[in-house]
């Protein structure tokens, strides 16, 4: 869990998680969040059925959040893409928050405006190593998520930048 202040706004508290695309980590960890009065709940490889009547993905709801996906979405609950990422933010905190899918169109990044005592972005990401079409699937691998899109990403306003960034070490 990671905690941020703001002056005007006082403390907002957000929670950050993978939840492996599983069904009951992803309705415990909005329970939790709810429990716990999380004002911003992250979430990596949340769990999202397919919608087979409207094509696309369901983002799972909550009443007590507001669900943001990584793409404009004509209907509140079916996304087109699965996402790797999915933000909620408590209707009870009255955070004023905008999605800016003008700054990043990648589907494994989320960028979100939250205004407050001072404005500032949240970046939800999921890095992911990106598949290339080619004759021998193992050397067909191209850039992460971060070398795609999070190095070239450019804000205007301080970001707390979130995520699973599928980073391993032998050590």
């Amino acid at each position: 869990m990671v905690e941020g202040s703001s002056s005007s706004i006082g403390r907002i508290k957000f929670v950050q998680v993978n939840l492996n695309k599983q069904d009951i980590a992803h309705q415990t960890a909005l329970q939790l969040a709810f429990e716990s009065k999380t004002d911003i709940l992250l979430l990596q490889e949340p769990y999202c059925p397919r919608n087979f009547q409207q094509g696309g993905y369901i983002g799972l709801q909550h009443p007590a959040y507001h669900l943001v996906t990584p793409e404009p979405s004509t209907s509140l609950s079916t996304i087109r893409y699965k996402p790797r990422v999915l933000t909620y933010v408590r209707k009870a905190s009255n955070l004023e928050f905008s999605p800016k899918y003008d700054l990043c169109t990648d589907p494994d990044i989320q960028v979100i405006e939250v205004v407050g005592g001072e404005t500032f972005y949240i970046v939800n990401v999921y890095n992911e190593r990106e598949r290339l079409e080619g004759p021998d699937p193992s050397q067909a691998l191209g850039l992460t998520t971060v070398e795609r899109k999070l190095r070239y990403l450019h804000l205007q306003k301080p970001a707390l930048i979130v995520g699973d960034f599928n980073l391993y070490y032998p050590w």
